[in-house]
């Protein structure tokens, strides 16, 4: 009986191996190139990640040889515009690689692409023969990796899609339950359904649903009911974010034990969730209860405050009533469940999708990679050195991988390539010469990768395995050609050569827009000021039309959710050594990292008012008073001005507040309010000012953590120094 952990090195090193004799037997001249796919698709989680991956690589070979051809052919007689052409390419590429759908397709792109411009030596005849070996090489690799994947414990992404949907249902169980209870007091406010825990179940929903659809014909067959069930997954963390923002606008006496509707409602949502639970597990179930509105507007009392809060929870828990019955069908109908009627299909558009601008970290680690090639093109054109070609290939691949992976610690890298390569330099001086037959080639690589992927096995040790494996194939290339050479001097030579692009990415990369965590967390917190002031400015309540040239240039470089900045900033605080700042508590920044989330989902919030406003109907002296106070508030965001001026627009509020409680319950019957809007109206503007209310506050909130946190000892770091 196999163990588990021997399951995936013996189909690693079975794909590698079968790889490099596969491509001898062909009589291929570069068996490793087989290798690097084979190695390269078997860092995935499922086999539907593996064959997701090999399709991207096959779609980038193909970008590459393509853009080889066309630099070659444009440029070969002009090397400053090729330079600069190449060079402005491949920093396109590194900006393209983050995106986590397509990002290894741009990856395999700038690889391929360089090493036939390299390796072609700008000849027609042989950049073509370059690009035919390459592209066969790659199809070789899939198709060894495939087989072997595929026969030997295939691991398929759709268990991989229902477990995790499994435990989202019985967490999201637990949260309704803390939920009642912080509504009624009992718990702490804002424990329970929340944006966070939605958010990274939407993000892990993302990356596994692509790779069920490749290798699973029971989800690839429903993959737009699927696609459906993502969308509503989307609204789904949209709506738990808008609940814990109407729950903090609540006191807690205000939801108490005797309002039996909202306990009812969220009892339903359980029951449904309990639902898709069993359903996941191959229950049939008809559990799934009807959903029901329920009022809590005329249980207000004549305060505003209350009154909005309780309007917005009213719609926001309707809301979720509704959705988690649509999901629960979704699902079924995903899983070919006959028991519930199936969901009739129909296109869900996520209302926050726009366009995202230039992302400010791709856009750092474009301009590293751009800096770092051309300095590897200058020692590869005015050092003289043998292999200086080496360089500049070497620049562009390692330099763009290194720049690309987030928090990467370079010296890590340079530690684990040394450490690899020694030990592998040992076995091809002394061992590969003795080899006389295929098998015993064979037999190397497989035993090595064995051991390589068998003894680090962790998912935190994915690097080494990584760099180990490739190391293990660049090493001993020589004694894998048609005609074996054991060079052990090239073998140095190339050894140092990467030593040095290492070093070079070193010192740009933590010099040039540092990627220390500690430089990206104070790099964005800075820049989510400004992305805050551009979200608010974009509103436009007064409808006024700007320049075009100031809206393109926003939407370009300000155009980015702040959603993404809050992100890698979280990412960026667990990365950072926090022992070598006493001074700085990390529980307090931990807490900025959630008032940015906060901000973050008012402004969501604040947008969702103002879509479902209609403008033109509104009074002038409302939308005029709007105006004021959001282009105030984005000024004071913007540049750091006086907080405590902001009272005066929360002042301004309560009265519009008051104002619109009168309307509703007709004690101002003439109003202007009353006579220009409806009662629809009326709840928008009502969420609309509790959201810039709750943003001011958390305004506020945040300048005072931002002041108190010790953020100037981040500043003063070892390479610094």
């Amino acid at each position: 009986m196999v163990s588990e952990r021997c399951k995936l090195p013996l189909k690693v090193a079975t794909a590698l191996s079968l790889a490099i004799v596969g491509a001898l037997w062909l009589g291929w001249d570069k068996p490793y190139w087989a290798g690097f796919a084979v190695v390269v698709m078997s860092v995935t989680e499922t086999t539907g990640h593996s064959l997701r991956k090999g399709r991207h690589r096959l779609v980038g070979t193909l970008i590459g040889v393509i853009s080889a051809f066309l630099f070659v052919g444009l440029f070969a007689q002009e090397p400053f515009i090729f330079l600069l052409t190449f060079t402005s390419f491949a920093a396109c590429c590194v900006y393209l690689m983050a995106n986590p759908r397509t990002g290894y397709i741009w990856t395999m792109t700038l690889i391929v692409c360089t090493l036939i411009i390299v390796m072609g030596h700008f000849s027609a005849e042989l950049t073509f023969t370059v690009a035919v070996l390459r592209l066969q090489e790659t199809i070789l690799g899939i198709v060894c990796f495939t087989l072997v994947f595929s026969l030997l414990w295939p691991a398929s992404s759709r268990k991989v899609l229902h477990s995790t949907l499994l435990s989202f249902f019985v967490a999201q169980q637990r949260n309704i339950e803390k939920t009642v209870a912080g509504l009624e007091g009992r718990g702490e406010r804002g424990q329970g359904l929340g944006f966070g825990d939605g958010l990274k179940f939407l993000i892990r929903l993302e990356d596994l649903l692509p790779a069920a659809i490749v290798d699973s014909y029971h989800i690839s067959s429903e993959a737009k009911t699927w696609q459906l069930f993502l969308a509503q997954s989307r609204e789904w963390a949209l709506l738990c974010g808008h609940l814990s923002e109407a729950s903090e606008l609540l006191e807690p006496a205000m939801v108490n034990s005797e309002q039996q509707e909202i306990q009812a409602l969220l009892i339903r949502i359980s029951c449904r969730f309990a639902s898709a639970e069993a359903a996941l597990c191959g229950t049939v179930t008809n559990d799934n209860p009807i959903p029901e509105v329920i009022t809590l507007r005329d249980k207000a009392i004549y305060d505003p405050q209350h009154h909005s809060a309780l309007l917005q929870l009213e719609q926001v828990l309707n809301a979720l009533d509704l959705l988690s019955c649509n999901m629960l069908k979704t699902l079924c109908a995903a899983l070919t469940l006959d028991t519930l009627e199936t969901l009739e299909m129909a296109v869900i558009s996520n209302p926050h999708s726009q366009f995202a601008g230039l992302d400010l970290e791709q856009l750092c680690q474009a301009l590293r990679a751009w800096v770092i090639i051309w300095i590897c093109i200058g020692l590869w054109l005015f050092v003289p050195w043998t292999g200086g070609s080496t360089v500049a290939l070497m620049g562009v691949i390692l330099g763009s991988a290194i720049v690309s992976m987030p928090f990467c610690d370079v010296k890590m890298v340079f530690r684990n390539m040394v450490g690899w390569s020694c030990v592998i330099l040992l076995q091809y001086v002394f061992l590969m010469p003795l080899f006389s037959e295929v098998w015993q080639l064979a037999a190397f690589y497989f035993l090595n990768c064995f051991a390589i992927w068998y003894w680090f096995s962790k998912p935190q040790q994915v690097l080494s395995r990584m760099l180990g494996t490739q190391l293990l194939i660049v090493m001993t290339m020589g004694a894998i050609k048609l005609q074996p050479v054991y060079d052990f001097q090239g073998a140095l030579l190339q050894l140092f050569l990467m030593s040095v692009v290492v070093l070079i990415v070193y010192f740009v990369n933590y010099t040039l827009f540092s990627s220390l965590p500690e430089r990206v967390f104070l790099r964005h917190i800075k820049w989510l000021y400004y992305l805050f002031a551009w979200q608010l400015r974009r509103l436009n309540f007064k409808d006024k039309k700007e320049h075009w040239f100031s809206r393109c240039i926003g939407l370009i470089f300000l155009g980015q959710s702040p959603l993404r900045s809050v992100m890698l900033m979280e990412q960026a605080i667990a990365r950072i050594d926090w022992s070598r700042y006493p001074e700085v508590d990390r529980e307090q920044v931990t807490g900025i990292i959630s008032r940015l989330y906060a901000l973050t989902l008012r402004l969501i919030s604040l947008h969702d008012g103002y879509v479902g406003w209609e403008p033109k109907s509104i009074p002038p002296q409302v939308a005029t008073l709007l105006a004021d106070i959001v282009t105030s508030l984005s000024d004071v965001i913007e540049c750091t001005g006086d907080i405590e001026s902001l009272q005066l627009h929360e002042d301004k509020l309560d009265q519009l507040q008051v104002h619109l409680q009168q309307c509703v319950k007709n004690v101002n019957s003439d109003s202007v309010l009353l006579l220009s809007l409806n009662t629809e109206q009326v709840l928008y503007l009502f969420r609309i000012l509790a959201a810039i209310k709750l943003i001011i506050r958390d305004i506020k909130r945040l300048d005072k953590q931002v002041s108190s946190a010790k953020f100037s000892e981040l500043e003063y770091n070892y390479f610094s120094l």
